[in-house]
């Protein structure tokens, strides 16, 4: 049985190494506007995970699928990836300042062996406050693109971190930790 993450995205494949180094990548096709949030941020989230799973899993039934979604949530709101600078700029401008939730959830499935695993794991995350000139010189660089909430704390945004309570790697987008248990109960690590 092979474990295949259903993600190109590299910050899940660069923490895919600290689980494991025997797994494939095959992305999902899953198109991500086809869930649509109706107001509870976990279900959307596990949903998410679910769906990208799902479809990998059509084929390759046999194998292990791991599919992950990241979201960032602040006053009730999803903060999804910007569509492009100005997007950004009001997302790091909502954000900064304040305490967010970054969430990020993950399906397990083998349909084969009636596996499903579907879980999601929370982190609290301040940003410093922001000048319109920090804020302006943070998007020069585009680290926003492609990002839940405009940022990768890993990244850019790294110096405007106050604090963080809980996993550093669910921000980064795969709960290292969680899963690690999850892969030693169905005994493939």
């Amino acid at each position: 049985m092979n474990i295949i993450l259903a993600s190109e995205s590299p910050r899940r494949l660069e923490l895919m190494k600290y689980l494991t180094d025997d797994y494939l990548v095959i992305p999902s096709d899953f198109q991500e506007r086809e869930v649509s949030f109706n107001g509870d941020p976990i279900h959307y989230c596990k949903e998410l995970a679910y769906q990208k799973a799902r479809t990998v899993s059509e084929k390759y039934p046999d194998d292990l699928i791991l599919g992950s979604d990241t979201i960032v949530v602040i006053d009730g709101l999803i903060l999804n990836k910007p569509q492009d600078r100005a997007e950004a700029r009001e997302m790091i401008q909502r954000l900064q300042g304040r305490v967010h939730e970054v969430m990020t959830a993950f399906a397990i499935l083998n349909p084969t062996q009636e596996i499903k695993v579907i879980d999601q794991v929370a982190t609290r995350v301040c940003f410093a406050p922001m000048t319109d000139g920090e804020i302006e010189s943070y998007l020069e660089q585009g680290d926003f693109r492609g990002k839940a909430g405009a940022y990768a704390i890993q990244g850019a945004a790294a110096p405007f971190i106050d604090f963080i309570e809980g996993d550093f790697y669910t921000v980064v987008g795969l709960p290292v930790a969680r899963l690690y248990k999850e892969f030693r109960k169905l005994g493939v690590i």
